[in-house]
């Protein structure tokens, strides 16, 4: 029987507790082997209330067939009273109150942040199926008939033509045109802010990037809000664009690359089915020619890549008060150890530094109780953070003040020392 060890290992130490019999169980003996939904909701959420007895159907009709899935209630309620009211409607189990850590830790890793209702499916080997929409999908399919939705190739939510401006002049694009390149994928709106300051130095690399090659092409995926909005964006640009009127085609991309927000690019191989990389940006902002087609690193600037935290193990050196030529040594060792430990483990695994004070890195100084960053404070600091293992966390002892190679940080990765929780 396949095992979703994965999953269970987010839960750690938290029984699930079912409202209908007031009892509790391990996640092992309820989640184990099963496909598991994982139901983010609230009382105080109207759109959730209304799905909700949808979704108990849906529910009902799948346990009565026989099928191997078991749900789980992951509430955003803040007062015990209003999620004990809402939980007692459900015939599933629920992560209890008095358990929030174990709550927004799932939030994090199954992208629950960017709003509710939202419906996390996991396959009994631990690995969260690709649906596009499932809350949409349990509204059209009530009793689980299809369940559980493959989802249709990458490549058949994309445009059947796309669009630019030429000299002025509006021209379409056949998909033809596109084959066997691979495909950036820009998510932006002229609205926003940060896409207005974007999408100028976007400009500068796709042009510079296409006199050294032609297999790639850049498509705007918009966000506009309407027609003459796209248009006047588009025409400041010299790249495609999936057109406006195709909705459809923008909406389902975004939908199923879960894009929140913007500016965001993804890289798709030449198939235009698989995902090379879902957060390009940082990666534009350093030797973009070379690095073609992107394909992720595991090592970085924390700065630039808050979320890795969330999603994977990574080790973590401080060195804010550091001089040049020391951070320098440090993203070299780093780069290095990173390259190294890649084939000796399976794990999903980043090195990742810290160069300048205010910023995401001060909250993890903060929540690893390491010291403030003041004068005295030690120049070199290393810490294994693991938020998916139950936000446990581990601190490098006897690191040397002005000097870190390579294989200290390999090192420590092998030995990290004790364990300790952030919760």
């Amino acid at each position: 029987m396949p095992t979703n060890d994965s999953l269970l290992k987010l839960f750690g130490e938290t029984p699930l507790w079912h409202p209908q019999t007031n009892s509790c169980a391990s996640p092992v003996e309820v989640l184990g082997g099963r496909t598991v939904l994982l139901y983010f909701s609230a009382s105080w959420c109207m759109p959730c209330v209304r799905f909700t007895p949808k979704l108990i159907e849906f529910y009902t009709n799948l346990k009565q067939r026989g099928e191997a899935v078991e749900l789980v209630l992951c509430s955003m309620d803040q007062e015990y009273n209003c999620f004990s009211s809402y939980a007692t409607k459900m015939p599933w189990y629920a992560i209890p109150f008095d358990h929030p850590e174990t709550t927004q830790l799932l939030v994090n890793r199954f992208e629950a942040n960017g709003g509710i209702p939202h419906l996390a499916i996991i396959s009994p080997d631990g690995s969260m199926l690709e649906v596009d929409d499932a809350i949409a999908h349990v509204k059209a399919d009530p009793v689980g008939q299809h369940f559980p939705w493959p989802s249709a190739p990458l490549s058949s939510l994309l445009s059947n033509h796309y669009c630019r401006y030429s000299d002025g002049v509006m021209e379409q694009i056949p998909s033809s045109a596109l084959e066997n390149k691979y495909l950036l994928l820009y998510f932006a709106a002229s609205w926003s802010a940060p896409c207005q300051e974007s999408g100028p130095k976007l400009e500068k690399i796709y042009a510079n990037l296409k006199k050294h090659r032609n297999d790639f092409e850049l498509l705007l995926v918009s966000a506009d809000r309407y027609d003459s909005e796209f248009h006047e964006h588009l025409s400041g640009l010299s790249f495609c664009a999936i057109p406006y009127e195709a909705e459809a085609c923008r909406i389902g991309l975004t939908r199923r690359l879960r894009v929140k927000g913007g500016p965001v690019i993804m890289m798709l191989g030449r198939d235009h089915d698989e995902v090379i990389n879902n957060n390009v940006c940082p990666m534009l902002q350093g030797d973009y020619i070379s690095s073609f087609p992107y394909y992720p690193r595991n090592y970085g600037d924390l700065t630039s890549s808050p979320m890795e935290i969330n999603q994977h193990k990574c080790v973590l050196i401080f060195c804010e008060g550091a001089d040049d030529a020391l951070q320098e040594d440090v993203m070299e060792a780093c780069q290095l150890a990173a390259t190294s430990m890649k084939p000796m483990t399976n794990e999903s695994f980043k090195v990742l530094w810290n160069l300048k004070p205010n910023g995401v890195g001060d909250w993890v100084r903060q929540a690893t109780q390491l010291p403030p960053l003041v004068s005295d404070t030690a120049l070199l600091q290393m810490v294994l953070l693991d938020l998916p293992d139950n936000s446990s966390y581990y601190v490098a002892t006897n690191l040397e003040d002005e000097h870190l190679t390579s294989q200290d940080i390999v090192n420590f990765c092998q030995n990290p020392g004790v364990r300790r929780s952030l919760t």
